[in-house]
């Protein structure tokens, strides 16, 4: 773990208490809330960004992670930002290992909160199958649910049995929660007391960009475009989207392609002539494609996972002045109608993709949909993580203090 970069420590005042962030993605993957959080933060304190542990196996599967690999396991991104990789054994989550993978873990973190001299980090935890609370250095540990794992299981390949396990030992010894939907804040706060709602944000300058900077270059379809950016797997009602292409609408799809059952039905898709697929994209080129849409989707299948988790695309969609169409989801009725419309079923769905599109014009609709979704950038999220972590420490020193025996008086 050495790297002649990190002498000295944490370019960051005394005052400000660190954080180390246990990411549930690495940091070289698709920017997702706990990369945007981190670099927020960064702002503000100090940060350690543990990517998920991976071994020289992990790069088969996603080769564009070759370069964690390729540097040294622990290396400052900024003054005040460094990023740890722990590498493990081969099959890490497999049963009789994964005990093993959450010793090598803990001990990656220890060593590197010990080489950056943080004292008395705030450990944010992202994961039910990460390392326990109790094994890791840190005055306060909180855990950021962002998704009902249990109701994923079967999407995540992993045992439901194992992560209720884990999620009772997240309840148990960690001092706060934060919950980033309304339906996770509901189910956490029947289960811990000390549970806090902190929805999702976005990166609104990224997206001020939209309709002011050349839209991408290669988008070969016709005016109105359809589009959705995103995973592109079992989440996604493919029967909509084949019902979009088949009303004649442009369909502009932007992320990753999810292999599994829906494979047959995901080329029929893409071979549409008012289909077209671009692909992955880094998040700096996402405003291009957003400029070359007209209206943004949420197509998500009215499944349990769906239905607690915040699409962070909403928010980015919103950003970047587009009205948003989704499916009839529980976190997305949370926002007022005028941001975005809901269909509860196929037709409903394309009959709201009619009405917006017919008011696209609208300049002041678009001029509010951007002020609304500034109001909830990662900048104001990164300071409400912090009062929350902030505030569970000193409620734990509170009951430190009082639970100290006193001498008579």
């Amino acid at each position: 773990m050495s790297n002649p970069n990190l002498r000295g420590g944490p370019a960051v005042p005394d005052s400000a208490r660190p954080v180390v962030l246990l990411a549930a993605n690495n940091w070289d993957d698709t920017k997702f809330a706990d990369r945007h959080l981190a670099e927020r933060l960064a702002e503000k304190t100090f940060v350690l960004y543990v990517d998920p542990p991976m071994s020289r196996w992990t790069v088969r599967r996603k080769p564009q992670l070759q370069p964690a690999l390729d540097k040294p396991r622990l290396r400052l991104l900024s003054p005040s930002l460094a990023r740890l990789t722990p590498v493990v054994t081969p099959f890490p989550e497999r049963p009789g290992i994964v005990h093993l993978t959450r010793l090598l873990v803990t001990r990656w973190i220890r060593q590197a909160v010990r080489r950056l001299h943080l004292a008395g980090p705030y450990v944010i935890h992202t994961s039910p199958l990460g390392p326990a609370p109790r094994q890791l250095p840190g005055i306060v540990h909180v855990y950021w649910v962002q998704d009902d794992f249990v109701a994923g299981a079967e999407l995540f390949g992993v045992s439901a049995k194992r992560i209720r396990k884990g999620e009772r030992r997240l309840q148990e010894q960690c001092d706060a929660v934060i919950a980033a939907t309304p339906g996770l804040y509901d189910t956490w706060r029947t289960l811990k007391q000390e549970t806090v709602l902190i929805p999702n944000g976005c990166d609104a300058k990224a997206f001020a960009a939209v309709g002011r900077i050349a839209p991408a270059e290669d988008v070969r379809l016709r005016r109105p475009i359809v589009g959705y950016s995103g995973g592109l797997g079992g989440r996604v009602d493919y029967d909509l989207l084949i019902a979009i292409a088949e009303a004649g609408y442009s369909l502009l799809l932007v992320g990753p392609r999810h292999r599994g059952s829906h494979d047959e039905r995901f080329d029929a898709l893409v071979a549409r002539p008012n289909v077209q697929w671009v692909g992955n994209q880094p998040f700096e080129r996402l405003p291009a494609y957003f400029g070359a849409m007209d209206v943004g989707i949420l197509p998500y299948a009215p499944s349990d996972f769906n239905q607690q988790s915040f699409p962070l695309k909403l928010l980015e969609y919103l950003a970047a002045g587009l009205p948003v169409v989704s499916t009839d989801l529980y976190p997305v009725r949370w926002f007022d109608r005028e941001f975005v419309a809901i269909g509860r079923d196929h037709a409903e769905f394309l009959a709201r993709v009619s009405e917006v599109l017919a008011g696209r014009g609208d300049v002041s609709a678009t001029e509010r949909r951007r002020a609304f979704a500034a109001r909830h950038s990662w900048e104001a999220r990164a300071a409400d993580v912090l009062n929350c972590c902030a505030t569970a420490a000193q409620t734990r020193a509170q009951r430190a203090a009082s639970a100290r025996p006193r001498l008579p008086t």
